[in-house]
């Protein structure tokens, strides 16, 4: 029990650091997306991320950890994630930034009962108090106006599905896989996925552009390796909710980059979101003390026996 407790709460603490990262290298991808096709970025992210996760793999596990336990799971997470973001890019064209988000962040919400249905996990009424009043939150910064039911709205469902089920596959594949095995397969299969296309996508790289695309490479590559980390250590359910997190992140750097200032109501939202998180924090804390209360108490119990 006490080991299951301290499994989730260094599943927390890696779900924040990567969702961190990620929001910094989604910040240079927006910085550099009105300039260069989305196959391209993607691409070269791939390409600079590739070699330090060769570098990461051969340090943590050596040669061994090139040859994958299950290249089937590999191929299904990165399939999954791929499909998530081409549905996200059909959304967005046709619908408004805010009602897509708001869709998309519906994720954690499927995370939570998938990982209820197919991987068996308890989920406590905590934990779904949790999800639910962080999804709240997100649909308060966004306030979305409201579009009906159409294909782009599908489209945006289907995202938000294909998100949840790579969590999934994530989680299995953890149990399997070294977090640096994951990493570099999923660097390679991104590579070998964009590079037939590449091509007709290319626009020359600006100068002034290498770094941020050398930042979004290598922050990338680690926020991808935190993600794997948090999911062999956490239960999806669990970590569901701090995938709100980013919503923070993104008000932070789009103020730090772009001055954009936040609104009351998505700093409500926003603080609806931390809420929830620490909310979730708070019961799992005081899940682990009562685990280690348990055991002191049996290890006293037999000891007098």
């Amino acid at each position: 029990m006490k080991m299951l407790q301290d499994n989730n709460v260094r599943g927390i603490a890696y779900m924040l650091a990567a969702i961190a990262m990620l929001s910094s290298s989604d910040a240079a991808t927006k910085w550099l997306a009105p300039h260069y096709s989305v196959v391209q970025i993607f691409f070269l992210r791939a390409v600079i991320g590739l070699l330090p996760s060769v570098a990461f793999t051969l340090i943590d596990n050596g040669k061994a950890g090139l040859l994958p336990r299950s290249i089937s799971l590999h191929l299904g997470r990165t399939a999954l994630m791929l499909t998530a973001w081409g549905f996200f890019i059909v959304a967005i064209r046709d619908l408004p930034l805010a009602d897509t988000y708001t869709i998309v962040f519906g994720a954690p919400l499927f995370m939570t009962l998938f990982g209820r249905v197919v991987l068996r996990e308890r989920v406590s009424r905590e934990r779904w108090i949790a999800v639910c009043l962080g999804f709240g939150g997100v649909l308060i910064v966004f306030h979305p106006s409201g579009v009906g039911l159409g294909p782009a709205v599908l489209f945006a469902v289907a995202a938000s599905i294909a998100w949840a089920c790579s969590t999934i596959v994530s989680r299995k594949l953890g149990q399997v896989e070294r977090s640096s095995t994951i990493l570099f397969y999923y660097m390679l299969l991104c590579f070998t996925a964009t590079a037939p296309f590449v091509s007709s996508h290319w626009t020359p790289v600006e100068i002034e552009h290498y770094g941020a695309f050398f930042l979004m490479g290598i922050i990338g590559c680690i926020g991808h390796w935190l993600l794997a980390q948090a999911f062999r250590y956490g239960e999806v359910s669990l970590l569901a909710p701090f995938e709100y997190s980013g919503m923070v992140w993104a008000i932070i750097i789009g103020y730090w980059f772009w001055a954009d200032v936040p609104t009351p109501v998505m700093l409500l939202g926003a603080s609806i979101i931390i809420g929830s998180g620490l909310y979730m924090a708070k019961q799992e804390s005081k899940l682990l003390r009562t685990a280690s209360r348990m055991e002191t108490d049996d290890g006293a119990l037999i000891e007098k026996a």
